[in-house]
């Protein structure tokens, strides 16, 4: 059943929680409850780790559980020496990169250890990541030497000439049997160690010693630079002194089975253990039943987990069936913790002691560790992350005023001491907006420190995973809501279990006796003085009493009823009959056709300076950029990426490509550096057209980066920067010179290399080809009634950006083949697109919801004569029906409409029969029939079977229009157009009786309903509820399957029923 959570959106909620008040001086710094001690941080990490080995030369050092091979202490330590002395053989010096991509084993550590010995720098890489992944690290910190298993070579080998090439680039040794151009292991291990004299290397404490990589607060993975001193103080301030933070025991056997290309495993597992002398046991990869069968015959003393793991050992039942009772301690990291997790692994290891530490790469890693963990331990509270290492500060700062705040108050957790990093590997600004002048090195994690000096850390799940402790809660989410005073307040709803009662003052109840304290909105106000509160800082309740086992009214399937299975498999097509359509030629032959009619006629209106160009114009310039370009040296194939907004020059340089058979990449302009030139890189783009404004992101001077005026081109549309062309070069050459009939053009050519992510990964070139995009013009504007209806005279908006192929097809192609004009806007301003729409008489508008959403609501627009407009065409994202009929109350004698695409699809599967010149009715929220010539059917996405009428699954499309495949990248073009050409699109929809096309959802969010596929589009909750409202979740059943469950906030000053929500849905859908 459906409840409603009586929440007021204006009013403070009855319960407001916070940190107690704060009883600390104004610049409050947080130091560990145990002492400062002596560290040797002046010794080489590998010295430092080997200081105490004498003592413990013959235990065991390193045990594989895969193979039950041990080493010991004296091994251990001989054989990194000897690698130390094969790395020397093989060339690595001093600061030299070497990569190890490995999974846990012995090698790791030889590999490491002997690194360090020579003074050269380990960086430790995920071997589960892609070629790309692995040549940008390796790129990055200029790694001469890989070191890795045989089964990740294949990733190393990349044919792709941005990439280096193994055996003339760089080495690869294999612990494996290596395969070709590839050295074994042994190579290093084998070597005479007499032969490396280490005391002949200078190396300062202050070298680096790793360079794992690390996204920090923000932006994209950076070398994280940790010296000899970093590691060296970390590792000492955890295990080192008479009381060690981290008391471990000769005699322990230490769990290694995180990865130690974690920096938590590599510090507190590996080198912790190294320097205590006790063994360490490792794991390739985890798998419950053998690292439990490990834990009982290794007799396992500590283990270092994470919350995934805590989860397995809490609640396998296969962990009953091993003998756990060697565990004396359990130390989680790397994520926080819930409460009833925890008490659930101490039900199941009752002897061991359970804490949490806090870290993070650039802090070298530990800024905490529970002080349960220590020889002479303190008490520790559930959930508290311990105190601040010793030899560090740790201070909580406001993260608007930067104010340090003191006992019990939540702020940023910043961090002080030598173990921290150096900086970012040559990324100074992102080194300076981490670390401050004053040494500090922000986190950018919400935390506070309580009365006993306990750090803990407040993520977003801290209160559901409170509300997840009553027993008579299943399930909760909490979400922001909007609220005058405090800025945001967190809303939580909760499923109620089945056969508890529950109710919101229980709830309350229940969360006011927990560690935090409630206050009044006046006390809040008189000490924060009417600053806006962190959204942690305030909790608002709000109980949603959802039965778990009772299934919603509210699941119910698509307007039509449910058809049973079809017995062969359904092929949709167009309501419209198939066309003759012209893709034998070239696009811009295509589009052009029928110039000889239009040639006086306008063909471009550039909104910000009115400057027309006729299509006679058009072709003309379009000629002679097509002739610069063969003057600048691009030939058939080659790539020019076109870095700009709306404007005249892209269309020229569009076109002018196409008729001399090179390929436009389109990039949007307000990418970084770092994504304009990876596509630029992928493309192998020879020449880039801008505008001045963006060329300084052009010039990086990084050396992964090609070089502006050296390895490409830059032409500008307006006055140009150093080092680059004016676009005259191009528009104002001789036509003449430009014989584009020489110029062999396939129809199977690419023409247009648009990036997309398609169904899931990284950005990929899409490969559209002449025939592709003829194709998709054609099935929407050709034929005696096309499907999208343009007329010679019509004016189209232009405002969505050409860099998108919605906007390049459906705009910019469909009008020049049919002889619109074109009112170009470089980008949206709500004021001047409502002033050209009335002065150039706009008659067709293709937009996406925000800016229907602008349309819909903006009072400016009421100001404006819209009279002209006669379709609107909505794309890009579905559109809600409130939405849709807010915008019909605006411009009520337009047809308003939908389409679907998909960039890899051509990008137009299906268009609404609303905008054809003879058109049908058509439905809200449709997205119109499939487009003609082509075959759409739809899919179970676990069986592939294909269904019928009003039965959601995958859509699927096939035709002439679509993609040619992904640029280099075989596996995702097979993974997305199967071996019988249908592209999978990922979207899961239906098409209804009247053979209309509704999108309901992406694959991974489908609801599995008695069986079958309930549709729940995720656009209708939010124009069906308030904007603070919770979209809706999925809820197990046990005679469903799932059943969606939906939580709203009541607006002031209405009354709301359950039985009220259910009725005004009902009639909706």
């Amino acid at each position: 059943m459906l409840s409603v959570a009586s929440a007021e959106t204006s009013k403070t909620p009855d319960l407001s929680i916070t940190k107690p008040p704060s009883h600390s001086s104004p610049n409050h710094v947080f130091r560990s409850k145990l002492p400062d001690i002596p560290i040797s941080s002046h010794l080489l990490l590998h010295t430092y780790c080997f200081e105490n080995m004498s003592a413990f030369a013959d235990k065991a050092c390193l045990i594989e559980g895969s193979t039950g091979k041990t080493y010991s202490y004296a091994e251990t330590h001989l054989i990194c020496r000897k690698t130390a002395a094969g790395l020397t053989s093989l060339g690595i010096k001093k600061g030299d990169v070497v990569m190890v991509l490995l999974q846990n084993c012995a090698e790791f550590v030889f590999a490491l250890m002997g690194a360090s010995m020579i003074g050269s720098v380990i960086t430790t890489v995920n071997p589960f990541y892609t070629s790309a992944e692995i040549f940008k690290q390796f790129n990055a910190s200029k790694t001469k030497l890989i070191i890795t298993q045989s089964n990740y070579v294949d990733k190393l080998r990349d044919t792709d000439d941005k990439y280096p090439k193994l055996g003339q680039d760089f080495k690869v040794i294999t612990t494996d049997d290596p395969p070709p151009d590839c050295l074994h292991f042994s190579v290093l291990s084998e070597c005479n160690d007499t032969e490396m004299v280490d005391n002949s290397v200078s190396i300062n404490p202050k070298d680096p010693v790793a360079l794992p990589f690390s996204s920090g607060t923000t932006g994209l993975p950076k070398g994280v630079i940790l010296t000899h001193r970093s590691l060296s103080t970390s590792v000492s301030q955890q295990v080192d002194g008479e009381n060690p933070n981290f008391y471990l025991k000769p005699d322990d056997v230490v769990l290694c089975v995180l990865p130690l290309f974690h920096i938590y495993s590599l510090n507190s597992a590996l080198l912790c253990s190294l320097r205590a002398g006790t063994a360490v046991l490792l794991m390739e990869k985890f798998e419950i039943g053998s690292l439990l069968e490990l834990i009982q015959r290794h007799r396992v003393s500590v283990a270092a987990v994470v919350p995934p793991l805590v989860l397995a050992l809490a609640k396998n039942p296969l962990v009953d069936k091993f003998d756990l009772s060697s565990i004396r301690m359990v130390m989680s990291g790397a994520a926080p913790l819930g409460k009833e997790l925890e008490e659930a692994l101490r039900s199941r290891i009752p002897q061991a002691t359970l804490g949490q530490g806090y870290g993070m790469t650039e802090a070298g890693p530990v800024l905490s560790l529970s002080a349960a963990f220590a020889k002479q331990p303190f008490p520790t509270k559930s959930g508290s992350c311990g105190m601040v290492v010793r030899n560090a500060e740790l201070k909580v700062i406001d993260p608007e005023s930067g104010c340090s705040l003191g006992y019990n108050q939540t702020g940023e957790i910043c961090i002080r001491g030598p173990q921290i990093m150096k900086g970012y590997l040559n990324n100074d600004a992102a080194t300076s907006a981490t670390i401050d002048v004053d040494g500090w090195l922000h986190t950018g994690d919400i935390g506070y420190v309580d009365d006993d000096e306990e750090v803990f850390i407040v993520p977003p799940a801290e209160l559901e995973d409170l509300l997840l402790s009553h027993p008579s809660i299943t399930d909760a989410a909490v979400v922001p809501q909007n609220d005058a005073a405090a800025g945001e307040v967190p809303v939580a709803f909760v499923v109620q279990s089945k056969g508890f009662e529950l109710t919101e003052e229980t709830v309350k109840e229940f969360i006011a006796k927990q560690q935090h304290k409630k206050i009044s909105r006046e006390q809040i106000e008189e000490e924060e003085e009417g600053s806006r509160r962190r959204k942690e800082s305030i909790i608002a309740m709000s109980v949603a009493s959802v039965e778990a086992s009772q299934s919603p009214d509210l699941c119910g399937p698509p307007p039509k009823g449910i058809s049973p299975p079809p017995s062969s498999t359904h092929i949709f097509k167009s309501k419209f009959p198939d066309i003759p359509i012209s893709n034998h030629l070239p696009l811009h032959t295509y589009c052009f056709e029928n110039i000889s009619d239009l040639a006086d006629r306008t063909c471009l209106i550039e909104g910000s300076t009115g400057k027309t160009y006729s299509y006679a114009e058009t072709h003309l310039i379009c000629q002679k950029t097509a002739a610069g370009l063969t003057n600048l040296g691009i030939k058939k194939g080659d790539v020019v990426m076109v870095l700009l907004q709306n404007c005249a020059e892209f269309v020229f340089t569009f076109m002018g490509a196409s008729m001399i058979g090179a390929v436009t990449t389109t990039a949007n302009p307000f990418y970084t550096t770092a994504e304009i030139f990876k596509q630029f890189n992928t493309s192998k783009a020879k020449l880039i057209i801008t505008q001045s404004l963006y060329v300084d992101k052009l010039r990086d001077t990084d050396d992964n980066y090609p070089k502006l005026g050296h390895d490409f081109k830059v032409i500008t549309v307006d006055d140009p920067p150093e080092n680059c062309l004016h676009f005259s070069v191009l528009s104002e050459s001789n036509e003449t010179e430009m014989v584009h009939q020489s110029v062999s053009i396939d129809p199977n050519d690419a023409v247009a290399l648009p990036f997309s992510s398609g169904t899931t990964g990284l950005p990929k070139g899409v490969i559209l080809t002449h025939k592709s995009l003829v194709t998709s013009v054609a099935q929407q504007v050709d034929g005696e009634n096309p499907n999208l209806y343009l007329k010679s005279d019509d004016v189209i908006l232009c405002v969505l950006p050409l860099f998108h192929i919605y906007s390049l097809n459906s705009v910019l192609l469909c009008s020049l083949r049919v002889g619109a004009a074109v009112l170009l806007m470089q980008k949206f301003e709500i004021g001047s697109l409502l002033e050209l729409i009335q002065r150039h008489r706009v008659s067709v508008a293709p937009v996406v919801p925000p800016l229907v959403l602008a349309l819909a609501k903006n009072p400016m627009v009421a100001k404006f004569d819209l009279s002209s407009i006669r379709m609107v065409l909505s794309g890009a994202a579905p559109l809600g029906k409130e939405l849709e009929e807010a915008l019909r109350s605006r411009v009520p004698q337009a047809t308003f409409a939908q389409g679907y695409g998909m960039t890899e699809a051509g990008p137009v599967l299906s268009m609404s029969a609303a905008f054809a010149k003879q058109p049908f009715p058509t439905k809200s929220g449709s997205c119109g029939t499939v487009v003609r010539n082509a075959e759409l059917k739809v899919i179970d996405p676990e069986t592939g079977c294909s269904l019928g009428y009003n039965l959601p699954g995958e859509i699927c499309i096939r035709g002439t229009q679509i993609m040619k495949g992904y640029l280099n990248d075989d596996e995702a073009t097979a993974a997305t157009i199967d071996v019988d050409g249908w592209l999978h699109t990922g979207d899961i929809g239906y098409v209804d009786n009247d053979e209309e096309v509704f999108i309901v959802d992406r694959v991974k969010e489908l609801i599995k309903f008695k069986g079958l596929q309930a549709y729940f589009p995720p656009t209708q909750p939010h124009s069906l509820f308030t904007p603070s409202g919770k979209h809706p979740s999925t809820q197990k059943d046990d005679t469903a399957g799932e059943v969606p469950v939906a939580f709203v906030v009541r607006s002031k000053g209405f009354e709301l029923t359950e039985e009220g929500v259910k009725e005004f849905i009902s009639k909706q859908v």
